[in-house]
């Protein structure tokens, strides 16, 4: 049995490419490291989800979800 993380962190991402290093940055470099990420990416004009799989690549506490454009940030948030 796989044990679960201690909380997971949620990130809606839209349009957000020039963003997302710093803040994977920051919650890698957490002393805290019982924890997962959601990445989850709406359909952007920019680079946001190949730079979220890029940044989360090699650490398994990271996860890129890929959703289409809703118009709204409850979407991601409920996924």
């Amino acid at each position: 049995m796989t044990k679960l993380p201690k909380f997971t962190v949620v990130s809606p991402a839209y349009q957000s490419e020039p963003f997302l290093g710093k803040m994977v940055s920051s919650l890698k470099a957490q002393t805290f490291g019982d924890f997962e990420c959601l990445l989850i990416v709406e359909e952007s004009c920019d680079n946001s989800l190949e730079r979220s799989r890029e940044l989360s690549q090699g650490d398994e506490r990271f996860q890129v979800v890929s959703l289409l454009k809703s118009g709204s940030g409850s979407a991601s948030c409920n996924y």
